[in-house]
C-alpha cells in the first residue's frame, strides 16, 4: 500500500469538509478557518472550541420588570473583534404606557459601543439586536498567549412615557468578569457606517497590534451574505493603521455586512480575522393626510385620517399651527395600522385658519417624513344651552338640583342667575364649568319662603365660542303641609266656642252678684 504524505490527508480533509458544506457562505468561512488551524498547526495540533458565556439580568424600571440575556465570547482576544448578542423581554409591564429604551451601551476596556433599542408597550414583548466592540486595552500582558480578567460594564439609558405624554428618565448600570487572551498576531478589523448628506459610507478599519508584520492581508466584504468588494494590503508592520471608506450604494433596508480578513504572520501561518456588522440605510416613508371637511366650527368632531407608505405600523404625529405654519404644537400621537392607515377625531378648541400636518418621527428604520399641510377654517360655535331641574314645584325649607347641558359637548364656563317672578333684576347665583361631556349640575339653595322663582344659564364667551343664554327655568315654592295644619281654625270652631263663653260669663255674674249681697249683709248687722 503506498504511503500518503501528511499534506495529502490534509487536502483529502479539506475536501470532505467543503463538500459537507457546500452552497452556505457561511459554511465556507467555517471552512476557511478549519483550512487555517490544519495547515498552521499540524505539528502540534490545538483545537480551541469557541464557547460563549451567558449572562441575564432581571431589573426593575419603574415597575417595569426587563430581562436581558447577553451571549459573550468566553475568552476575548486582544486586537480583535468581539461579538455580543443580546435580547431585551418585559416580564412583566410597569407604569405610563410605554418604556423606550433609547441607548445600550456595552464597555470592556478602552472599548465602549451603543445602539438604540426601542420602545416596549406590553408584557412578552422582545428585542433582539448584535453589538460588535474591539478588544483594546484590556490590560498589559507582556506575553502573547497570556490571558488576563477585566470587566464587561453594560448601560441602559431611556425613559418611560405616561399616558399625558411626559416622561421620566430610566437607567440601568452592570458588570461582570471577561477572560481576554494576547494572540501572537493580532490584526483589529472593526467595521462602522456613517450618514453624510444623505449618503450612508461603511468604514473598514484595519489595525496591526501585534508585534510583528503581517502578509497579504486580504479584506473581503459581502452585505446579506453576497459579495460585495474587496481590498487589499501587502504588509501591515506593527501598530500599522488602515481605514477604507466605501459608499454603500444600496436601497433603504436593513443589512448585515461581513468582512472576512485573511492574512499570513511572520511565521508562515495563514490567519482570518472575521467582523460585522448591522447597517441600515434609512428609508423615507411617503405621509398622505385629509380631513372630512375643509370647513367647520370649533366643538365639532372632524375626522382625520391619512396613510404612510410603505406599508407598516408607524408612531404618527398630527400636528397643529394657527400662525401660517411658522409653529407647530402636537394634538396626537397615534399608531398606523399594518397596512399604514391612521384616523382620528378631533374637537378643534381654536379658531381661524388652521393647517394640520402628519409627521413621522425619526427612528432607527425610518428618516423623518413629513406630509403637506391642509387648511382647516374653523369659526366660533354659538352652543345651545339647556336648563332643566329635577324638581320644579318644592316646599318651603326645601332644594332640588339644576342640571345643564351645553351642545356640542364642550367644557365650558357657565353663569347661573336667578330672580323672583316679580322682580325685574337678575341676581348672580354661581358660576361653574361643564365637563368635557357639556354637562354640569349645581344644587338650589333651601327656598325660606314661597314664592316663584325663575333661573336661567348664560354660556361666557370663549375664544372658540359666543355667549349664549339658556332657556328659563320657573321653580315655585309652596308652603308645606305641616303649616297648613297649624294655622288653618276649622269651620265650626266658633260656634262651639260660644255657648261655653256665656255660661262662663253668667256664672261669673251670679258669683259677683252672690259676693257683693253678703258682704253688704255683714256691714248692716255691725
Amino acid at each position: 500500500m503506498p504511503r500518503t504524505s501528511k499534506a495529502s490527508y490534509r487536502i483529502k480533509l479539506l475536501g470532505s469538509i467543503r463538500r459537507l458544506f457546500v452552497g452556505s457562505r457561511s459554511c465556507e468561512m467555517i471552512v476557511v478557518s478549519l483550512a487555517c488551524v490544519l495547515l498552521s498547526l499540524f505539528a502540534t495540533p490545538t483545537l480551541i472550541a469557541e464557547e460563549s458565556v451567558k449572562y441575564t439580568f432581571v431589573f426593575n424600571l419603574l415597575d417595569w420588570v426587563v430581562k436581558t440575556e447577553l451571549n459573550v465570547p468566553k475568552v476575548l482576544e486582544e486586537g480583535t473583534v468581539a461579538t455580543i448578542e443580546t435580547s431585551f423581554t418585559i416580564m412583566e409591564k410597569g407604569e405610563g404606557i410605554m418604556l423606550t429604551l433609547t441607548n445600550f451601551e456595552v464597555e470592556i476596556g478602552n472599548s465602549v459601543v451603543s445602539t438604540y433599542v426601542g420602545y416596549f408597550t406590553y408584557a412578552g414583548q422582545k428585542r433582539a439586536l448584535s453589538l460588535t466592540i474591539p478588544i483594546l486595552g484590556v490590560g498589559k500582558i507582556e506575553i502573547p498567549g497570556l490571558t488576563a480578567t477585566t470587566a464587561i460594564t453594560i448601560r441602559l439609558r431611556g425613559y418611560v412615557t405616561y399616558a399625558d405624554w411626559t416622561r421620566e428618565d430610566v437607567n440601568f448600570t452592570y458588570s461582570a468578569p471577561i477572560i481576554v487572551q494576547t494572540p501572537i498576531a493580532a490584526p483589529l478589523v472593526s467595521l462602522d457606517t456613517t450618514e453624510r448628506d444623505g449618503k450612508v459610507f461603511l468604514s473598514i478599519i484595519l489595525r496591526n497590534l501585534g508585534p510583528h508584520e503581517i502578509y497579504n492581508v486580504y479584506t473581503m466584504l459581502y452585505v446579506n451574505g453576497s459579495y460585495y468588494t474587496m481590498k487589499f494590503i501587502n504588509v501591515m508592520r506593527s501598530g500599522d493603521y488602515m481605514v477604507f471608506i466605501e459608499p454603500l450604494n444600496l436601497k433603504p433596508g436593513i443589512y448585515v455586512i461581513t468582512s472576512e480578513t485573511s492574512y499570513v504572520t511572520v511565521y508562515g501561518v495563514n490567519k482570518v480575522a472575521v467582523a460585522s456588522t448591522r447597517a441600515i440605510i434609512p428609508l423615507i416613508p411617503l405621509v398622505t393626510i385629509e380631513a372630512s371637511t375643509s370647513h367647520t366650527t370649533a366643538l365639532r368632531t372632524l375626522l382625520i385620517n391619512g396613510r404612510v407608505e410603505p406599508r407598516a405600523i408607524y408612531p404618527v404625529v398630527i400636528e397643529m399651527s394657527t400662525d401660517g405654519g411658522n409653529s407647530w404644537r402636537a394634538i396626537a400621537t397615534i399608531k398606523t395600522d399594518e397596512l399604514g392607515y391612521f384616523a382620528y377625531n378631533w374637537k378643534p378648541y381654536v379658531t381661524g385658519k388652521v393647517y394640520l400636518r402628519a409627521k413621522v418621527a425619526e427612528t432607527e428604520l425610518y428618516k423623518e417624513a413629513l406630509s403637506r399641510a391642509i387648511l382647516l377654517e374653523i369659526e366660533k360655535v354659538m352652543p345651545i344651552v339647556v336648563l332643566s331641574a329635577a324638581q320644579t314645584t318644592l316646599s318651603v325649607g326645601d332644594f332640588t338640583k339644576i342640571s345643564i347641558t351645553v351642545s356640542p359637548n364642550a367644557r365650558l364656563p357657565i353663569a347661573i342667575f336667578y330672580k323672583e317672578v316679580e322682580a325685574s333684576d337678575w341676581v348672580l347665583y354661581t358660576v361653574i364649568n361643564t365637563t368635557e361631556d357639556g354637562k354640569a349640575e349645581v344644587p338650589t339653595q333651601f327656598f325660606a319662603r314661597i314664592g316663584s322663582y325663575v333661573f336661567k344659564a348664560v354660556a361666557q364667551e370663549t375664544d372658540y365660542s359666543y355667549k349664549a343664554e339658556s332657556n328659563e327655568l320657573l321653580i315655585t315654592v309652596k308652603e308645606s303641609a305641616q303649616d297648613q295644619e297649624k294655622t288653618t281654625i276649622p269651620p265650626l270652631a266658633p260656634q262651639l266656642n260660644q255657648p261655653i263663653m256665656v255660661i262662663v260669663l253668667v256664672a261669673s255674674i251670679v258669683i259677683a252678684m252672690v259676693l257683693y249681697l253678703f258682704g253688704r249683709r255683714r256691714a248692716i248687722e255691725t
